[in-house]
């Protein structure tokens, strides 16, 4: 498993949880099991499955309020279940991750082509992506694309002063 997923997983002591991200998602609060079911859109009986199978750490029956590492885990599992993945799939798809499994799936994907969990790129990394691309572009001396990426900022430019807040 990469170290770089190991920096989404959430942690309960808040001297170990991770910071890269905010945690949106569960600093509003406790909420129960059944809740978060609901909005991820997991049937609660998968919910208790996912239990009763090993993927999920805790029995989501006996608790009351999630903590931040268990709301992770089970958005994580949930949201994998919701969209269809059954055992067959998250034995291939968790093969290389530790349990918990309480990792911020809106901070992750799945790489199909090498079957691993890789982290999302945080904004200063897609500004050197986007800053590399478009070196590349004035090296191949690719006008017409620099041209049509000049018009896509100037736009959202215009659109943002638009609202006012600069």
């Amino acid at each position: 498993m990469p170290y770089e997923v190991e920096r989404v997983r959430v942690h309960d002591d808040p001297a170990r949880r991770a910071t890269l991200f905010p945690m949106a998602d569960v600093s509003a609060g406790p909420m129960s099991p059944t809740v978060l079911c609901e909005r991820i859109g997991l049937n609660w009986q998968a919910a208790v499955w996912l239990h009763e199978k090993g993927w999920l750490s805790f029995d989501p029956q006996t608790v009351a309020e999630l903590t931040p590492s268990q709301h992770a885990e089970l958005r994580f599992l949930g949201t994998l279940v919701a969209a269809g993945c059954g055992e067959p799939m998250l034995t291939v798809m968790l093969r290389d991750l530790p349990k918990p499994y309480a990792y911020r799936i809106d901070k992750m994907y799945f790489s199909w082509e090498d079957r691993t969990w890789r982290v999302l790129p945080d904004e200063a990394e897609n500004r050197r992506r986007v800053e590399r691309w478009i070196d590349e572009l004035e090296e191949s001396a690719s006008l017409d694309s620099l041209e049509s990426i000049r018009t896509q900022v100037e736009k959202a430019i215009r659109e943002v002063q638009s609202w006012g807040v600069y």
